[in-house]
């Protein structure tokens, strides 16, 4: 059961304890889409439930959303902009959640003019301060227009995983980071705290992102790799760095920016992540404690304008625990169409959910029932260890069916048990997903063509590998030098695999204007039709390639049939060049760890047809092709190592 509560009727009054049943759901519209016309705060006066009611979760849900700009404004929805999201209680300010806009050009297939995504933080904590009147601040840090947004919250009725006892803010701003005349360390300097005599643990939620840059050499904040410490009571309990090493499989790409880029705790279009720090108990045993951060020795060279790092940090104090046991899940990542796991789906092999832990004790073992929606429901027990409060991706085993249907369907996944009994709380333990069945590959005979990218820098070799639905590795392609071209033909029999497309550097086969782009395609060997990678080619040529450091195409073969006569498997270790490409009268072919006398070339035109045939038994080979007319022929080399194909123009 679903209630709205509108944030604009403050008379608005709900006898919520008459109507109170787990799972019921409480909808608060905090914010109306607003237009984001200039750098600052955008408030809005906001009622929230009274407090007198249970919930076990409550979502805050902000939705990014695109509009047309003025026609003098030069950079619409372009550039990573910080929004930062904070309540105004009539006592004390806190900030919920963050996040950075992408680079959304309306130029780029994946980023229209009605493009939306929703932004979904997990505030269960901060209820205690969201209740009666308050005023939600959206703080959009941009210089450019063209983004919008709107703001909700969902109660979710319930029993929480533990009761907060009190709430309480240590920082909300942004410290200049290096800077002699004002150190951070001085703004994140220990602030003692009271212990609330019924409270069983302290942890600290702490949004942090890094802004600026100093010089070219060191690039800090945002492009500097610095840490802090979390210190209590003097004790260093732990040491992060400010930093995201993941921006290259960036969940919203291609972008019209440098978003491959890691930075400070942040990658453009993305949550900045809050990181939870704990008290340790020992602390907890008096009436008080200290907490603060320091932050790692740095000296800036633009003293009058130095770097900074954006810092909240809000203190939770805790009752027990209220289950000892329960596992929920969170979320299905695949099968799924959500934008969120593109590069994830779809599947045709393991299935894959997101479970916390929001129990005492570790979960060692969790029962699952999952399958397609109106299809008998497949089991299976997962084993290992997940701590308390702990998020874990399990993998569950395919469902045979994902490798028969089309079109689009439901998924279910059900947790039926945890440590060998019943779950404690049975509300969070089902989750549905929307998804897409996986194409299906006719045939099983396909040319591989990979072009590698003229980005020579150390460790940035481009690859494919194919596994099967076991894991197996069947076959694989690597290239380390620029802008080698390789084809090769493989035959794969009926059944699942995934296709994982890598760049090791993590700027994919073209990323803006940096490099001489390569390319990737995969063709029927029979046809020439060239098959569907989305994840390659968003819908526009000129930005296939920009995925960052790689994508899985999962896909099915139907109605495999034997490779043709004459094709022998192909064979990985043989290395094979062909040049000039396209030629005019001759072509060159070199051959390296090949030593056949009964080695063959032979030529076929676009109809299939044998057009020349010679002898290939040196390492390199003239061809003499001043006869064949003008076209695309698909050159062919046989020996009894195995075989390898390359396409080639051929001009007059």
């Amino acid at each position: 059961m679903k209630r709205i509560l509108f944030s604009l009727i403050s008379s608005l009054t709900l006898s919520t304890a008459a109507l109170a049943a787990p799972g019921d759901t409480t909808v608060v519209q905090a914010h109306p889409q607003t237009s984001f016309l200039s750098y600052g705060n955008f408030d809005h006066p906001v009622t929230f439930p009274s407090g007198t009611t249970s919930y076990r979760k409550v979502n805050m849900t902000f939705t990014l959303g695109k509009e047309t700009c003025p026609s003098t404004e030069q950079y619409c929805a372009q550039w990573d902009y910080t929004v930062r999201i904070t309540v105004m209680t009539p006592t004390d300010t806190f900030e919920l959640g963050r996040f950075i806009t992408p680079y959304a050009h309306s130029s780029y297939p994946n980023m229209p003019l009605n493009w939306k995504h929703d932004y979904v933080f997990d505030v269960t904590d901060f209820y205690p301060i969201l209740k009666n009147n308050a005023t939600m601040r959206i703080k959009y840090e941009g210089y450019s227009w063209g983004f919008t947004g709107s703001l909700k919250f969902d109660f979710v009725e319930g029993t929480p995983p533990r009761d907060v006892v009190s709430v309480k803010k240590m920082w909300n701003n942004s410290f200049a980071f290096g800077q002699t005349a004002n150190p951070i360390n001085n703004n994140t300097a220990p602030i003692s705290f009271t212990k609330p005599t019924d409270a069983v643990y302290a942890e600290a939620y702490h949004i942090i992102s890094g802004h600026g840059s100093d010089d070219q050499t060191n690039n800090c904040a945002e492009f500097c790799n610095k840490w802090y410490r979390w210190m209590v009571d003097g004790n260093n309990v732990e040491q992060r760095n400010i930093w995201r090493n993941d921006c290259g499989v960036n969940w919203v790409y291609p972008q019209s920016g440098t978003w491959v880029y890691n930075r400070a705790n942040w990658c453009p279009g993305d949550v900045v992540f809050p990181i939870v720090h704990k008290v340790p108990a020992s602390s907890l045993t008096g009436a008080s404690f200290n907490a603060g951060l320091e932050f790692q020795a740095y000296t800036s060279s633009n003293q009058a304008n130095p770097p900074s790092y954006t810092t909240s940090n809000t203190l939770f104090f805790y009752k027990e625990f209220n289950h000892t046991t329960d596992a929920g899940i969170e979320d299905i990542i695949a099968p799924s169409n959500k934008d969120l796991y593109f590069r994830s789906n779809p599947i045709c092999g393991e299935v894959k959910v997101k479970v916390k832990n929001y129990g005492k004790n570790a979960l060692t073992s969790i029962n699952f029932d999952y399958g397609i929606v109106g299809e008998p429901a497949a089991t299976y027990t997962w084993t290992g260890n997940i701590g308390s409060m702990e998020n874990a991706i399990i993998s569950l085993p395919t469902i045979p069916s994902f490798k028969t249907i089309t079109g689009n369907h439901q998924f279910k996944a059900v947790i039926t048990g945890t440590n060998g009994t019943t779950d404690q709380e049975s509300h969070n333990d089902t989750a549905h997903s929307n998804f897409t069945a996986p194409p299906h590959w006719d045939k099983g005979n396909f040319i591989i063509r990979m072009v590698s990218s003229s980005f020579t820098q150390a460790g940035n070799a481009s690859k494919w590998i194919i596994r099967d639905e076991a894991g197996n590795i069947v076959f694989q392609k690597s290239s380390s030098v620029a802008s080698q071209v390789n084809n090769d033909t493989i035959h794969l029999e009926n059944g699942c695999y995934a296709m994982e497309v890598i760049a090791e550097a993590g700027y994919g086969f073209r990323f803006l204007t940096a490099f001489t782009p390569g390319s990737l395609t995969v063709r029927q060997y029979d046809n020439n039709t060239s098959l569907s990678l989305p994840k390659y080619n968003p819908g526009n040529a000129n930005l296939a390639g920009d995925f960052g450091s790689g994508f899985i195409q999962e896909f099915v073969v139907t109605n495999s049939e034997p490779l043709p006569v004459g094709i022998k498997k192909w064979n990985n270790d043989i290395q094979m060049s062909v040049s000039p490409n396209p030629a005019k009268s001759q072509l060159t072919v070199k051959l390296e760890g090949i030593n056949d006398p009964q080695a063959t070339i032979h030529l076929k035109n676009i109809l299939g047809q044998t057009v020349l045939e010679v002898k290939a038994n040196q390492a390199e080979n003239i061809i003499n092709i001043s006869h064949l007319s003008a076209g695309v022929y698909t050159l062919i080399y046989e020996s009894n190592k195995g075989s390898k194909l390359e396409k080639v123009v051929i001009s007059k």
